[in-house]
């Protein structure tokens, strides 16, 4: 059983690699995809990560700390060996906030200029809402998005996952 995320990282590399023939030559694909994974020990508040492209942002002490991701995708090979991921640990506390995400919310064109909502925007949004409710952070990312989006189309998928530290 493999439970590290830096280890999950690159069996699903592999995996994926040699399912979708992710290798050199014409019968090759070069489509990789981004990830962010983490386990968390909800009894010590340990929480292991390991990425793919996408970052994990988390806030504690009413600040937002990023853990950056490598910038290798899942599946793409061309030499056909298995990236190896980086496996961060950090010690958290009741009470602070993990967030993991898609790039879709921040690659959302909108605003009075139709631009990129982009990251330094989200990350303020994220430590602003970080001491309220999930619930209400959830209803307040959605109604910042759509008056951001406007009535510009949707271009990717759009997936925050927040989770506050339980107290245990």
């Amino acid at each position: 059983i493999i439970t590290s995320p830096d280890k999950i990282l690159t069996f699903l590399d592999d995996g994926v690699n040699k399912t979708l023939r992710q290798t050199a030559g014409e019968s090759g694909v070069t489509d990789g995809m981004d990830l962010a994974l983490c386990t968390l020990d909800i009894t010590t508040g340990e929480l292991q990560y390991a990425g793919a492209f996408n970052s994990l942002y988390y806030t504690h002490n009413n600040e937002l700390y990023e853990i950056k991701a490598d910038k290798k995708p899942i599946g793409t090979n061309v030499d056909g060996v298995a990236d190896q991921y980086t496996n961060h640990i950090i010690q958290l506390v009741p009470g602070d906030m993990v967030y993991l995400f898609s790039d879709g919310y921040p690659d959302q064109f909108g605003g009075p200029k139709g631009k990129k909502f982009k990251y330094q925007p989200l990350k303020d949004l994220l430590l602003k809402l970080s001491p309220l409710p999930v619930a209400e952070q959830h209803y307040q990312l959605e109604k910042v998005l759509q008056e951001w989006q406007g009535n510009l189309e949707q271009v990717d998928d759009i997936v925050i996952i927040g989770i506050r530290v339980p107290v245990v």
